[in-house]
């Protein structure tokens, strides 16, 4: 059996009634006025784009963290804090508000007096600095509390402040000086606010609004930690320049300097004369090369047995970070001095004269672990001349630079030459010390001796719990290095050479 099913034809199809086709269209419309009124009311309200955050289909922002393409996770900051980028056009400052208190976890009420259409847009901040400078463009301000925060105007919130019960915290602080702080603090203050200082306790007593002593409290949380120490280790050596060392102790330094890993190495910057201060002097000698501790070691052994040189001084001291430490290797000489009384009469007393090697060093710890130095160092020898009013004639040496070292890296300044002028007598026995014809057995000779004056500077960062492990190491090993050197003597009376140009040398 065959079935035959019969189709309408389109001519059948567009001869329906025209008001069934009237009828859905006009049914059509409606449904589209009715879903997408709304929206048309409401106009288009752009959520934020942040970092570490996405979006979702309703605009809403969900908690889950954004990974790039290499699976990395969000850029945060030093602290671990997620940084955030920020696109608003024309936004409520309420919606703002919603936002941000959905990505930082606080309860933030905007009040019904702050109003603003928000228009901005930043990279890589955090919440907080983003919430606040939004607020300050748009001349609003909050007030924070316990578990949550109420923004409004800046003058309700003057109002708040000036009407508010004022409270007492007394802060006990460990480390910073209370009197130097309070000076910070004082410019947080409200208008009935005010700090007192108790130098006996070290505290401040804060007396003011709960938002502003909460905040002073916080900052001085912030501030109030232990200061970093570093241990400068200094060693003066009197070398005596032999053949081995001809050039000076620095360029030999220069030509044989060894990185830590053994290899050889390289001059890192030659002499900068914008950096360096050399007064009185023609040329100065300045070195920096990379010794690890038993390198160290064996250069200094070495240049004591092969030179006859003397270890003068080996200071070491412990200073805080961005404080200078002073060291004076001196003697004071006496001389007369002569003063003139109110009646006409002379006062003879006694004065001093320090005459010797005075080095200042000032270090700061940069936040990537480098040392950064201030060092100066000053050296005076009495040059024998007969002195001009009772005052010794001194021949004085200064310099002045800045250097970036590690931990534990040694700075070499040399180039203090000075040279030593005596006599000696050759004679045969008996026969030279007959009178009138002796001396035809005796030889008077000049012998000239040249020494330099070379520095070693290493700083040393300073744990809580590894100083007196890391002193007892190092102590014993600058015991090793003094016991190789011969009894110290006096550098005094010996003439000076002109100071040397500066040279680093290092990777």
């Amino acid at each position: 059996m065959i079935k035959v099913v019969i189709m309408p034809s389109l001519e059948y199809v567009f001869n329906l009634s025209k008001k069934y086709w009237a009828f859905l269209l006009v049914f059509t419309l409606l449904i589209n006025i009715y879903i997408f009124s709304p929206l048309w009311a409401q106009g288009e309200i752009e959520a934020p784009i942040l970092v570490g955050e996405t979006v979702n289909e309703t605009g809403t922002l969900s908690k889950e963290p954004t990974l790039d393409e290499e699976g990395a996770l969000p850029v945060q900051d030093e602290n671990g804090t997620p940084l955030l980028d920020i696109d608003y056009r024309d936004v409520d400052i309420k919606e703002v508000a919603r936002a941000f208190s959905e990505i930082s976890g606080v309860n933030i009420i905007v009040s019904d007096e702050a109003r603003a259409m928000v228009t901005l847009k930043m990279s890589n901040v955090d919440w907080r600095t983003a919430f606040e400078v939004i607020l300050d463009t748009y001349n609003l301000s909050y007030i924070e509390k316990e578990n949550f925060i109420v923004v409004t105007t800046v003058e309700r919130r003057r109002m708040q402040e000036e009407s508010g019960t004022l409270e007492t915290q007394i802060l006990r602080l460990n480390f910073v000086d209370v009197a130097e702080i309070k000076k910070t603090f004082e410019s947080i203050l409200s208008s009935r606010g005010r700090i007192n200082v108790d130098a006996r306790t070290n505290s401040l007593i804060v007396m003011d609004i709960r938002d502003r002593v909460k905040l002073i409290e916080d900052l001085s949380m912030q501030l109030d930690i232990r200061t970093p120490q570093v241990l400068i280790e200094t060693m003066v050596i009197d070398v005596k320049l032999t053949n081995a060392f001809k050039w000076g102790v620095v360029e030999t330094l220069d030509q044989h300097v060894r990185n830590p890993d053994n290899t050889e190495g390289t001059r890192k910057w030659a002499a900068d004369s914008s950096i360096l201060n050399v007064s009185n002097a023609a040329t100065f000698n300045w070195s920096k090369t990379i010794f690890r501790n038993a390198d160290l070691n064996t250069t200094i052994q070495a240049i004591i047995t092969e030179t006859e040189s003397e270890i003068l001084a080996n200071p070491r001291i412990v200073t805080l970070d961005n404080l200078s430490a002073e060291i004076d290797i001196v003697t004071q000489t006496p001389y007369s001095e002569v003063t003139e009384t109110s009646g006409g009469g002379t006062l003879t007393g006694t004065s001093f004269l320090d005459i010797g090697i005075k080095l200042t060093v000032t270090p700061h710890i940069t936040k990537d672990g480098f040392i950064s130095m201030e060092v100066e160092i000053e050296y005076s020898a009495d040059t024998g001349a007969d002195p001009i009013g009772g005052v010794p004639i001194v021949d004085q040496r200064k310099a002045s630079t800045n250097v970036l070292v590690k931990d534990g890296e040694t700075i070499v300044m040399g180039g203090l030459r000075r040279r030593d002028v005596s006599d000696s007598v050759a004679k045969i026995p008996i026969l030279g010390d007959i009178p009138l014809i002796g001396n035809l057995f005796r030889k008077k000779d000049k012998t000239m001796t040249e020494t330099e004056l070379v520095i070693f500077i290493t700083p040393h960062l300073i744990g809580d719990k590894s100083l007196s492990v890391e002193d007892k190491v190092r102590l014993q090993r600058i015991n090793q290095i003094r016991n190789l050197s011969e009894e110290m003597t006096s550098f005094e009376n010996k003439e000076l050479l002109p100071l040397r140009a500066p040279i680093k040398i290092g990777r």
